[in-house]
């Protein structure tokens, strides 16, 4: 059985931008019609948590209204390998004391954020540690990750600060190219998944 999670906020315009089913209380748990039960016990596939088709043929997975991101850190849902979960307090707390300091880093998070859309098994690549283990960067340089199977994570920006902002490209062979969006909270700068955009490759 797979229990579906929406991403879907009505925003001002009306269309249904992120989580239905979420309220400030956590995630909750859809109940289907009987017709959306027949077809969920038909397959087994997980589902995106929207298909919102844009004018280029790309496919919006996931969009968490903007708003999210004025409330604290473990306030805001997160998505993670296909789930919703939320940071704890103490973790934020402890991140802002200097530990765990990959949850501010955007590449790692979309690295093991997005893991169940790639047709992939990359989270073990040795390659991987070897090219995060590099640096430092530069302000505004940007960094890339190869996986051994060709996979390519790409930091097109990153701004904590100002705009809360950082964009990760992820392009999959023989598959398409993911834009993954991330934004930080009011009381830190853990990078937690904004928006997930898919795009078909060509032939």
């Amino acid at each position: 059985m797979v229990i579906r999670y929406d991403a879907c906020f009505h925003s001002y315009s009306g269309r249904c931008i992120s989580a239905a089913n979420y309220s400030d209380e956590g995630p909750k748990q859809s109940v289907p019609t009987s017709d959306q039960a027949k077809q969920e016990n038909n397959s087994n596939k997980v589902r995106p948590v929207t298909e919102d088709k844009t004018e280029l043929g790309s496919v919006t997975i996931l969009e968490l209204d903007p708003g999210w991101f004025e409330k604290k850190t473990s306030e805001i849902p997160v998505y993670s390998k296909g789930d919703i979960t939320h940071f704890e307090q103490a973790e934020v707390n402890s991140y802002n004391e200097g530990h765990s300091v990959t949850w501010g880093d955007p590449l790692v998070r979309t690295l093991i954020g997005i893991s169940n859309l790639i047709p992939y098994d990359y989270l073990q690549d040795k390659a991987i540690d070897e090219q995060l283990s590099k640096g430092p960067y530069k302000a505004g340089e940007e960094r890339k990750i190869t996986t051994s199977n060709g996979i390519v994570f790409i930091q097109k920006q990153r701004d904590p600060g100002k705009t809360k902002t950082s964009v990760v490209e992820v392009q999959v062979p023989q598959w398409g190219t993911y834009l993954v969006t991330l934004m930080n909270g009011q009381d830190s700068d853990i990078q937690i998944i904004h928006k997930i955009v898919f795009t078909k490759s060509e032939g």
